[in-house]
């Protein structure tokens, strides 16, 4: 029977320190610090030496025993790895610890970034978010970015926005409030305009439609996917099918935005419904 293959992280930057380690000198006192594996053992293992001319490849377990708990737990929480995730939880690692792209290869703090929390909402991994809740991860923890016009989204914004309904409900139960602003904010019901499952749980946990932008400007939304079940719910709950997006008194209409997006059967849908081709957007 084949071994499981392991799991495997994209390296795109190495720090001093584990420059030090993968290029096989002697590590400095200041280097090593923190580099120990988790059992406290002299002896650690080495990070394969990385490729000068492409790109390396990081084993889970070679993170693991090279005493990187905080890689190590940015890695299982992207592949959705519980045992991985379990492992770390038993060795102390806080499950609020922010996580990004670049896997926080530093030993600094983190300034930025988001939870495995969130990033288990974003991806759909409902049960890695049932075992982080139960652990103590913040719900209510929210991302950061480096950028002054992003950031501030919950794991609820990113559940609802990938229609993960179970995740949603888990978080709603955790006691997220289900209006909680977010990037701009925004609240979790506007995020969920092409997701009718997730927005009907949003919306009988008692989420504001205005709050979210009322539901002409979400049919806007839903114009520009593939959703016509969202769309046909929005016009229920009052969108204007000429509605104009934004407050503006001209611009596109929900039809025009779906043709110009090229999404077919919407524009069909649209049209079925009595949508004014013949309208111009200005």
């Amino acid at each position: 029977m084949d071994s499981p293959k392991p799991q495997f992280v994209l390296m795109l930057a190495l720090t001093p320190a584990l420059m030090t380690l993968a290029c096989g000198d002697t590590a400095s006192d200041e280097a090593r610090r923190g580099l120990e594996a988790p059992t406290g053992e002299p002896e650690r293992v080495l990070l394969p030496e990385p490729d000068p001319d492409g790109i390396t490849f990081y084993p889970w377990e070679d993170v693991y025993a090279a005493g990187r708990l905080d890689w190590a737990w940015a890695i299982a929480s992207d592949h959705g790895n519980l045992e991985q995730l379990e492992r770390l939880l038993a060795d102390g690692v806080d499950p609020d610890v922010l996580i990004g792209g670049d896997y926080q290869r530093s030993s600094e703090p983190r300034r930025h970034g988001r939870t495995a929390l969130i990033e288990a909402a974003w991806l759909g991994y409902e049960e890695v978010a049932r075992r982080l809740l139960e652990a103590g991860a913040d719900p209510l923890a929210r991302e950061i970015s480096e950028e002054e016009h992003f950031g501030g989204d919950t794991a609820l914004h990113k559940a609802a926005s990938q229609g993960h309904a179970g995740i949603a409900r888990l978080l709603l139960e955790a006691g997220t409030p289900v209006d909680v602003a977010g990037q701009g904010g925004a609240t979790p019901l506007k995020y969920a305009h092409d997701e009718p499952e997730t927005f009907r749980l949003l919306q009988a946990r008692g989420a504001d439609l205005e709050k979210a932008g009322g539901a002409t400007q979400l049919l806007h939304g839903a114009a520009s996917s593939r959703s016509t079940e969202m769309a046909a719910l929005l016009l229920a709950l009052g969108a204007e099918i000429e509605g104009v997006a934004g407050k503006r008194q001209y611009g596109y209409t929900p039809l025009w935005s779906a043709a110009v997006g090229g999404y077919e059967e919407m524009t069909l849908f649209l049209l079925e419904q009595g949508a004014d081709p013949h309208v111009k957007p200005y």
